[in-house]
């Protein structure tokens, strides 16, 4: 059943439509509409939405919600009977994605289809960068598929994928990784967080993901986290520059991180910690945390420690390696505590 709430409600019997203008909305089940004007044509059982013009300003752009679906467009048409539904000049927000596109169509299983469209995470109304799509099909709170995309840098393209995938999840969910674009004195223009998240179980997951930058060349960033609740946790990082340098020479460098945590028995526990660098400058030149930036000493850890209960003691055992990346020097210190 129709339910709905206009300024002004003419039916036209002998056309067999009603027409509703003004402030309109109308709800059918989960779905409901709002527009200047709304047309239901009790023939065919199909909704046409638009806006009106009033003095010469446009009002009422047509919105069109079904459950955690929300589109907006110039036009909309939507058949009752068979839930599909056209929406032209579409635009929709999903996640942190805003999609733009001629021509959309939604299908009674809540899939979106659409040709010819922009996708950006950029928040302006001229987006700074974006992704161009030939073919985009949007599920609903899973994922949205597209084709040839091309990745844009302002008016200038920067990339091509044959296909991508962007995660609507919310959650832990494996999928493509959101690009960011950013800029400073260090860097220039950079093109960050290009890359895939995989977590296909509660216990691991990983990341791989690029940055591309206009001064300081490529960093691949490779990241291993572990989680065995009471048992084992931990994560491994390892991070690899291409540095450009400012005479047009190129260096590689590494960086490598972990961290350990396992119980060996229900009264003693292994814990490891690792952090190695080829370069001094390391940190300098691809983080930006400050402490990281600063500091010039790398530290690795490794240590067991063994409680006896009933007798109320304990014993913790450890060995630390710290290498001064300054002078180059390495020195090692290790200790009981009992």
């Amino acid at each position: 059943m129709l339910d709905f709430s206009a300024d002004r409600v003419v039916d036209r019997v002998s056309e067999n439509r009603i027409e509703l203008t003004g402030n309109v909305t109308l709800r059918y089940g989960e779905v409901t509409i709002r527009a200047g004007r709304v047309i239901f044509d009790r023939r065919r059982n199909e909704i046409t939405a638009e806006p009106i013009i009033v003095d010469g300003e446009t009002l009422g752009i047509p919105h069109f919600n079904r459950g955690s679906e929300k589109f907006s467009g110039q036009r909309m048409a939507y058949n009752v009977n068979t839930g599909r539904g056209r929406i032209w000049e579409g635009r929709a927000t999903s996640q942190q994605y805003r999609i733009r596109g001629e021509h959309a169509l939604i299908d009674s299983l809540e899939n979106m289809f659409l040709r010819d469209l922009t996708i950006s995470t950029c928040d302006k109304d001229h987006e700074h960068h974006l992704f161009r799509v030939g073919h985009f099909k949007m599920v609903e709170n899973d994922k949205a598929i597209a084709r040839n995309v091309t990745f844009e840098l302002g008016p200038v393209p920067i990339m091509w994928f044959p296909f991508y995938i962007f995660p609507l999840q919310q959650g832990r969910r494996s999928g493509v990784l959101t690009p960011n674009i950013g800029s400073n004195s260090r860097d220039g223009f950079s093109v960050s967080n290009l890359g895939y998240y995989y977590a296909p179980s509660d216990y691991w997951d990983a990341t791989l993901a690029a940055t591309l930058r206009e001064q300081g060349g490529i960093l691949l960033d490779g990241d291993l986290a572990y989680h065995i609740r009471g048992r084992v946790r931990g994560a491994v990082d390892l991070q690899f520059e291409n540095f450009n340098t400012a005479a047009g020479s190129s260096t590689r460098n590494w960086r490598f991180n972990l961290n350990h945590w396992q119980r060996l028995s229900p009264s003693s526990s292994l814990r490891a910690t690792g952090n190695f660098t080829s370069s001094r400058t390391f940190d300098q030149r691809n983080t930006d945390n400050l402490y990281n930036f600063l500091n010039q000493q790398l530290r690795s850890s490794l240590s067991y420690d063994k409680n006896w209960r009933d007798a109320g003691r304990s014993i913790d055992l450890g060995l630390a390696y710290i290498r001064d990346l300054d002078t180059r020097a390495n020195s090692f210190q290790g200790f009981p505590r009992v």
